[in-house]
């Protein structure tokens, strides 16, 4: 008898191991936070980016402008920012949606100049830029958009 006590059966160890490897894992998932990202008319905002705070941790949203996200615990804050909105600090408080409407930043609009393969900041900018006038191009008599371009 003493013999069981002191030497249990290998299986017996494998239940335990089994056992503490579920519990670790059950803990260390921490939560999964959802939602959708618009802005304040009501249009998804494809590409927003969704960070924890104080982490490297963070997601960008899809062409519908929804996310998902894994946290470690329910007590971190979610700041969500895309160009040309005034960025948002949410905290999570245990909830598991969190829909955000990003308010138009009109001041940032202003310094940022879209190029054909990316963005920079108008201070930053080198190199020529011209402007067209979606209008005038409409009355040139070409036949493509890159002639109207070429002129």
């Amino acid at each position: 008898m003493k013999k069981q006590l002191l030497n249990p059966p290998p299986w017996r160890w494998l239940l335990v191991a089994i056992a503490l490897m579920v519990t670790f894992q059950v803990h260390s998932q921490g939560i999964i936070v959802k939602g959708k990202v618009s802005s304040s008319d009501g249009e998804s905002i494809p590409g927003a980016n969704v960070a924890v705070q104080n982490t490297s941790l963070g997601t960008v949203t899809g062409v519908d402008g929804t996310y998902t996200i894994q946290l470690p615990d329910e007590n971190q804050t979610l700041v969500f920012s895309f160009i040309g909105f005034v960025s948002q600090t949410v905290p999570v408080s245990g909830r598991s949606v969190i829909n955000i409407q990003l308010e138009t930043d009109i001041q940032a609009l202003a310094e940022v100049v879209i190029i054909g393969y990316g963005s920079v900041k108008k201070t930053d900018l080198t190199g020529s830029v011209g402007q067209v006038n979606v209008g005038e191009m409409i009355k040139a008599p070409v036949g493509t958009f890159t002639e109207a371009l070429a002129g």
